[in-house]
């Protein structure tokens, strides 16, 4: 044998192990035509010729042996003529029989279905049902029914009515008092001043545009045909305390609207005469207990925070020996609370007063009547008041008059009525 060569990992020698497998591979090609010159050229290694002729010789020996033992050959299969003929592969035992193809399925196009058509169905006739209408009943002419009534219309507002003048209650001479008949009159030439305090009896203040307050600290003093700009505070025109005889006619007093002005007049002194005064846009129109309010137009007040509206009120009871007359005015207060003439319990219990012949709206009550807890009011007259409805439909916001004492000693409610004539109860 040749040379060997080791293999880099095992170090064995390979020459036996091509040759054992070299043996078998010369049996399998012992039927090929393919020489040993041309093995030993296509094999790795470089084996030489003479070793391949002696692994030849031995696979033919070993393949006769095994002829031997195996007895009589079987017939060769029959060759194809191609193969007989030399253009195919040389007949050896080893090769494959040609397979016989077998029989090619053949599709055959599925001729195409002619539709048949369905059967026309007939529907079976539906039942309609019909309402047999229930007569209408022929009424009687007793029986003729009611009308629906239409949805009545938004009412729209209208003034009030005139009423004949034999419905017309009585009005002040020269007609209710209004900004034209109250006030300062026409052509009254003002002297622009401050604030005015009064030391002297029976002094007089005619013909002043006063900005600020009128102070009054003394007894029987007049102020007319002045207007009063009441400036932030408690009042326009105060009555002090332990003065008496003040007179205030013809005068206009009002706040500037935005910052408070409490009282138009207060008098927290005795008797005090109010006429044909204009007094507006303020919280409060008058505050007392005793004196005369005639003629004079209360109206437009403003609400503050905290604020009670009246545009006429008394807290308690008439100082002894005088009374409280509020006649022939207009007392207007626009807004839902407290009262036009308000008569309180806050310091007494009200008596010896009369409310006669004034025109009334608005406020939570037009009219409170001087009831209270302190006790039962006396001499209490409402006579000749007319309520309008011009603010509120109900005089008041609640109600023409409230807090009456009916049973009061000499208290009397007579003649008051509403705009139209239409008489108003007493509470």
């Amino acid at each position: 044998m040749g040379s060997s060569r080791r293999s880099p990992r095992t170090g064995t020698r390979r020459g036996a192990g091509v040759l054992a497998g070299m043996s078998a591979a010369v049996i399998l090609l012992a039927g090929c035509e393919i020489s040993a010159d041309s093995i030993a050229e296509a094999l790795p290694g470089g084996l030489d010729k003479e070793e391949l002729a002696e692994a030849d010789a031995a696979a033919s020996r070993s393949a006769a042996a095994s002829k031997a033992a195996a007895g009589p050959a079987s017939p060769s299969p029959e060759v194809s003529p191609g193969v007989a003929a030399g253009r195919g592969r040389p007949d050896r035992w080893w090769h494959r029989p040609t397979r016989t193809p077998r029989p090619r399925w053949t599709y055959t196009h599925r001729p195409t279905r002619t539709p048949v058509q369905p059967p026309v169905h007939t529907p079976t006739a539906t039942r309609t049902f019909t309402r047999t209408p229930t007569p209408t009943p022929t009424l009687s002419p007793s029986e003729t029914p009611t009308p629906t009534p239409t949805p009545s219309e938004t009412p729209t507002l209208t003034p009030t009515p005139t009423v004949s003048p034999t419905e017309q209650p009585e009005q002040p001479p020269g007609g209710w008092p209004n900004a034209g008949n109250t006030g300062v009159p026409d052509g009254v030439e003002l002297e622009k001043s401050g604030s005015i305090t009064v030391k002297e009896d029976g002094a007089v203040i005619d013909g002043m545009d006063v900005h600020g307050e009128i102070n009054v600290d003394a007894d029987n003093v007049t102020i007319r045909n002045t207007r009063v700009n009441g400036q932030p505070g408690h009042w326009g025109i105060i009555q002090r305390e332990g003065r008496t005889g003040l007179v205030v006619e013809n005068t206009e007093v009002f706040g500037n609207g935005e910052e408070r002005t409490q009282f138009g007049i207060l008098n927290n002194g005795k008797m005090i005469t109010v006429r044909a005064v204009d007094i507006h846009t303020i919280s409060n129109g008058i505050q007392t207990d005793q004196g005369l309010i005639e003629h004079s137009y209360f109206h437009d007040p403003v609400e503050y925070e905290g604020d009670h509206i009246d545009m006429i009120m008394s807290t308690g009871a008439a100082a002894p020996g005088t009374k409280l007359v509020i006649r022939y005015n207009t007392v207007i207060n626009n807004l839902v609370q407290t009262g036009a003439i308000a008569l309180f319990q806050d310091f007494g219990v009200p008596r010896d007063t009369i409310v006669q012949g004034n025109l009334l709206a608005g406020g939570g009550y037009s009219l409170y009547g001087g009831a209270g807890k302190k006790g039962v009011s006396s001499n209490v007259q409402v006579i000749d008041n007319v309520f309008s409805k011009r603010v509120w439909p109900k005089g008041g916001y609640y109600g023409p008059a409230a807090y009456w004492d009916s049973d009061g000693p000499g208290n009397v409610w007579r003649g008051n009525t509403w705009e139209d004539g239409t008489p108003v109860p007493e509470p």
